[in-house]
């Protein structure tokens, strides 16, 4: 029997839905709260609970769990941020303003134009959820503008190569910290595997176990030893006959 995480009630494991043998037993709730086929994909024992409902700072409506990392803010809003910042840092890099005209007013009104179309790999406000040190090379083909300079530039107003080539010299180029990394050297393993001699005359004296306790390792890597070396064990009946020896030379002594 399980218990349901909302209603704490008391369900089976198995169940008989229309004349068939249903299992319950990967169910986190009941058949009340959440019904056969239901499809369904949402905590239920957390939106209940109270404890586990905030509000976000940027958008002030009520949301269960939200971002991880940037905490107080649903998962929308966290994501608008990382996204705004990214290109904040994206636009200083590019000047901070326009290459035409010198707006900066509104970061939403500026855009990154590829003055060559063929060398363009994918669009900068597309994937601007990653990194930035990975939208570098992207940048290097791009330039600056707002939304308006952005129009008279696919116009043939605006001559975007000229510009291109000139902030090539006055733009300073981004430089990747490489960080020291410092190498651990590599540990010699060293080796419990006795030889093939020593282990085929123990084989034959003493049981996998007792040759595992001496060498610190389990019976199965003592089989394992033998399977490597070709070594071949004694079988139970062997065994009786290597207990019956050592018993009369024991005896006889």
């Amino acid at each position: 029997m399980k218990y349901c995480l909302k209603c704490n009630k008391e369900f089976p494991t198995q169940v008989f839905i229309e004349e068939k043998k249903v299992s319950l037993s990967k169910r986190k709730y009941c058949l009340d709260c959440s019904p056969y086929k239901s499809n369904n994909r949402k905590q239920l024992h957390l939106l209940i609970n109270e404890n586990n409902i905030k509000v976000c700072q940027d958008c002030n409506k009520e949301y269960v769990g939200g971002s991880k990392k940037l905490k107080d803010r649903c998962n929308t809003c966290a994501s608008v941020f990382y996204r705004n910042r990214v290109k904040i840092r994206a636009i200083e890099y590019k000047g901070g303003a326009c290459s035409c005209c010198g707006y900066k007013k509104c970061i939403s009104a500026l855009q990154f134009h590829h003055v060559n179309q063929k060398d363009k790999d994918f669009t900068i406000g597309n994937y601007s959820f990653r990194k930035f040190e990975s939208l570098i090379d992207e940048l290097d083909k791009c330039i600056l503008v707002c939304a308006n300079c952005h129009s008279e530039i696919h116009s043939g107003l605006i001559d975007a190569f000229k510009i291109f080539e000139e902030q090539k010299l006055t733009l300073p180029k981004y430089i990747v910290e490489n960080s020291t990394k410092i190498k651990k050297e590599s540990v010699p393993k060293i080796s419990k595997r006795p030889s093939k001699e020593i282990l085929e005359k123990l084989v034959w004296e003493i049981s996998c176990v007792k040759i595992g306790e001496l060498y610190g390792v389990s019976d199965n890597a003592v089989n394992k030893w033998c399977k490597f070396y070709g070594i071949k064990k004694p079988g139970r009946g062997e065994w009786e006959k290597i207990k019956a020896s050592n018993f009369n030379l024991i005896s006889n002594n």
